[in-house]
């Protein structure tokens, strides 16, 4: 749901996650599991760490995570 913040700059927007959403998100992280688990099985552990390892060098330190811990809030 978007809607103004109330501050003098109208572009800024508060976001929340609806329920619908929040079950969205858990059901892309169960299939991101799944898939990870074969890719493990197919490459290996050290192969895909390396993958990992090199998604990581590449990506932008400052791009918005979707995989961290407790990034929706407490």
């Amino acid at each position: 749901m978007w809607r103004d913040s109330g501050g003098s700059d109208r572009r800024q927007k508060v976001v929340r996650i609806t329920p619908h959403g929040l079950d969205a998100l858990a059901a892309s992280a169960l299939i991101f599991e799944d898939i990870r688990s074969r890719w493990d099985a197919e490459l290996g552990a050290g192969r895909l760490a390396a993958l990992e390892a090199d998604l990581r060098a590449v990506a932008s330190d400052q791009a918005f995570r979707l995989d961290v811990p407790g990034w929706l809030g407490p």
